[in-house]
């Protein structure tokens, strides 16, 4: 008895040392009260709530949109757990930030326990939005231009990409040129200066203002 009570006491100083070093954001509430329960030192650094603020009591409402919190309820009910939810988080300060969210359901003797974990996303999920804004950018200059424009890739000359200027000007739709190269085409009306041209964009990374001869579809 006495050596059962001493492994029982090494497990739950275990778990404490674990759930208080745990670098996300948890938080323990109870499903039968709906109070909190036990948070730890990552929750007061990612949302601002000191223990004293939060135990015992209802928790706040962290959810920024209310529809992420629908599903997040959704989830938990339909798999008893919740796994890399995204979701906008309200700091005590008012300030949001940008979140992963985990939660799992669990038995502590006869109470049923709910755990909620939190990861600050909110610089992946910057670069993520500057990264799609860049792409949006680009696809309307590219598009919208006026002038005919081709991406191939360097490696073997392979066409990758055609706005649709460049169709009207050569005559070759994207569909047309995809997976094809120029000398497939047959673009070039002299051989001559298409080396010339792949030569000087070797040599210094860009060509501008060069003048050619080319070839349209008709």
């Amino acid at each position: 008895a006495v050596s059962a009570e001493r492994d029982m006491r090494a497990s739950q100083e275990r778990f404490i040392s674990l759930f208080e070093n745990n670098p996300a954001a948890t938080m323990v509430l109870s499903l039968d009260t709906r109070r909190v329960v036990n948070t730890n030192a990552a929750l007061k650094r990612l949302l601002g709530y000191p223990p004293d603020q939060l135990l015992g009591r209802e928790p706040p409402e962290f959810w920024v949109h209310p529809a992420e919190h629908r599903s997040f309820r959704a989830m938990l009910k339909a798999q008893g757990r919740v796994t890399n939810l995204r979701a906008r988080l309200r700091r005590q300060d008012g300030s949001e930030i940008d979140a992963a969210v985990f939660a799992n359901v669990v038995k502590q003797d006869h109470e049923r326990l709910l755990m909620i974990m939190a990861l600050d996303v909110s610089a992946e999920e910057k670069s993520r939005r500057e990264l799609k804004l860049s792409e949006e950018r680009f696809s309307k200059a590219f598009n919208f231009s006026p002038l005919g424009m081709l991406i191939t890739r360097a490696s073997d000359g392979l066409f990758i990409e055609a706005n649709p200027a460049n169709e009207r000007v050569i005559g070759w739709s994207q569909d047309e040129l995809k997976g094809r190269t120029s000398v497939d085409v047959g673009v070039w009306v002299s051989d001559q200066d298409r080396k010339e041209c792949l030569q000087t964009m070797r040599r210094d990374g860009r060509l501008q203002g060069y003048e050619t001869h080319m070839r349209t579809r008709r």
